[in-house]
């Protein structure tokens, strides 16, 4: 997967065939944060966005709504 982030405030995750990661979310000083995922190939988005629970140390791990396909994660 490949990031690109505003520390501390938005992050976006590009997963180019699927899969999970856990994302470094120490920077963000709210307890509450949520992602909303989009599907590349068709362009669209997948549902609303959902509020995510931080794992410990400030992680927050990110599972693709599919097994395959090209799909972002914006986490804020």
């Amino acid at each position: 997967a490949y990031c690109t982030a505003n520390p501390g405030s938005e992050y976006a995750v590009f997963f180019p065939d699927g899969g999970n990661v856990l994302l470094d979310v120490s920077a963000v000083e709210e307890k509450t944060l949520t992602v909303r995922w989009m599907a590349i190939r068709k362009s669209a988005w997948i549902g609303e966005a959902e509020a995510i629970k931080r794992e410990g140390e400030g992680r927050v791990r990110l599972q693709t709504p599919g097994e395959e396909g090209y799909w972002t994660a914006v986490v804020g």
